[in-house]
């Protein structure tokens, strides 16, 4: 809450709020974007609208906001009242009824986190859940206007409530993902991200300021692996999409997976970590369903199956010839 501001600062203020507000959502178009930079031409409102940049980077918003750009050509028609100007005319109306005592929409952002081997379902207000996977650290706004995410780190299938209204927007690796009625998986690792459509639509767009600006939407059965600037979608079974998810039963479901992926992704739940260090038995392939805390399960695959050796050090199990 700002208090103590005239009128006029109230009235700058609250429109550059709603503009930015509104620059998260799926129908921001060119049009609206000239508007926008017309009304920026006007000092005072640019200052009021790099103010309220600030403030919404500090709240971690301003990540799922799309980029200030100079449109290509100037507006033809300065006959024509500016959209940003609707939001002008709201904001007089609510400095009318409020005096100068102003609230502007600066979600708060909750830290969820789960530690290795951990899981937890998050269930919001409107009846959407985010089940978070082992390792997982994610933010989630507490302001109701505001349905955004930011996935620090791990992985988690968000099963969203649509609302054209209010999209529900994930950050993750510097890029977002807008639901469009939706049930999709995110994982992120480092400085890349994957994107699993189980249901619905998704639109993933690469970071603001990237090299190439860049968006894909997704039908059930796409994946988007995304980096710095680049963004690429495939296609897979949806079947195999649903046993990515199987986590969330506490399983982890191989096909024709290799020694090496199998172990790879048991670490990620488990302290004890599993080493191969044959080349060849890193690339032997299995099917199987394994708990998410089965490294014994693993370690009798290994003998029983391939006739591997084990050799156990302290918190480690090597795997060899």
């Amino acid at each position: 809450m700002t208090e103590n501001a005239t009128p006029a600062e109230a009235l700058r203020i609250e429109a550059a709020d709603r503009l930015i507000a509104r620059q998260i959502s799926t129908d921001w178009t060119e049009e609206n974007q000239q508007d926008l930079e017309q009304w920026l031409e006007t000092p005072a409102n640019r200052l009021a609208y790099l103010r309220l940049q600030a403030v919404w980077t500090r709240a971690q918003r301003l990540e799922a906001a799309r980029p200030l750009r100079r449109p290509h050509s100037a507006p033809t028609a300065p006959s024509r009242r500016p959209f940003s100007l609707k939001f002008a005319a709201a904001a007089l109306i609510a400095c009318a009824i409020g005096g100068s005592t102003l609230y502007l929409s600066q979600p708060d952002m909750r830290s969820y986190a789960t530690k290795v081997g951990e899981r937890q379902t998050l269930t919001l207000t409107d009846g959407s859940t985010i089940a978070l996977n082992t390792n997982t650290v994610l933010k989630l706004s507490t302001n109701s206007n505001a349905r955004m995410a930011v996935l620090e780190k791990g992985e988690a299938v968000f099963q969203i409530q649509h609302d054209s209204t209010r999209p529900f927007i994930v950050t993750a690796s510097g890029h977002r993902i807008i639901d469009l009625g939706t049930k999709f998986l995110v994982r992120e690792d480092g400085d890349k991200l994957k994107v699993s459509l189980i249901e619905g639509r998704a639109r993933v767009e690469t970071a603001p300021g990237s090299a190439a600006q860049r968006s894909a939407t997704l039908l059930p059965g796409e994946v988007v692996l995304a980096s710095a600037n680049t963004l690429t979608k495939s296609k897979a079974p949806l079947g195999k999409l649903k046993n990515e998810e199987s986590w969330q039963r506490g399983q982890l479901v191989f096909e024709a997976a290799t020694l090496a992926d199998a172990a790879r992704e048991l670490n990620r739940y488990n302290t004890q970590k599993l080493i191969i260090t044959d080349s060849a038995a890193a690339k032997l392939t299995f099917d199987a369903t394994i708990p998410t805390n089965g490294v014994e399960t693993f370690i009798r695959v290994a003998q029983q199956v391939f006739g591997l050796h084990i050799k156990r050090e302290a918190d480690t199990v090597i795997v060899s010839r």
